[in-house]
């Protein structure tokens, strides 16, 4: 992990500095990291370059690798690799920090109050699947989502 930017604004004055190398990476193009990445540069008044990846593990390897200077993708995506020291994620987008994260700021704390933003998750199965199937996935999935842990993050 070579960036130097530790916070929103250290990275402003970075990407200002290097135009060349204001890009930043995605898990897919037209997802909801891209359009934070759209918003963060409009809000720091840089024309940010999206490079789309084919999913969330050729992003991050690139971002270990020091190949793209940011990324934006989910925080399980980079979790790991920022407690290990491989990566340096340095804001959220809730409204609130992460309790998985308590020590990283969002991008509102940092000054950037219009790039806020939540994830959701759905479940999905094609039209007609047996009703028997669905009611046995809902109980697979209502399991570890009633476990505390689970509510807690």
């Amino acid at each position: 992990m070579n960036h130097p930017a530790r916070t929103v604004p250290e990275f402003v004055a970075w990407v200002k500095s290097r135009p060349d190398r204001a890009s930043f990476g995605t898990a897919a193009a037209g997802s909801q990291p891209h359009f934070f990445g759209v918003m963060i540069g409009r809000a720091i008044g840089v024309d940010m370059v999206h490079v789309p990846y084919k999913g969330a593990t050729p992003l991050v390897t690139d971002l270990a690798g020091g190949q793209i200077p940011a990324g934006i993708s989910a925080l399980s995506d980079l979790l790991e690799l920022h407690r290990a020291g491989k990566l340096r994620i340095i804001a959220t987008s809730g409204a609130q920090r992460s309790p998985l994260l308590p020590t990283v700021s969002t991008f509102k704390e940092q000054g950037f109050a219009s790039i806020e933003g939540t994830g959701w998750l759905a479940f999905y199965a094609p039209a007609g699947t047996p009703k028997a199937v669905i009611d046995e996935w809902s109980k697979a999935i209502a399991k570890p989502s009633a476990l505390p842990t689970w509510r807690k993050n």
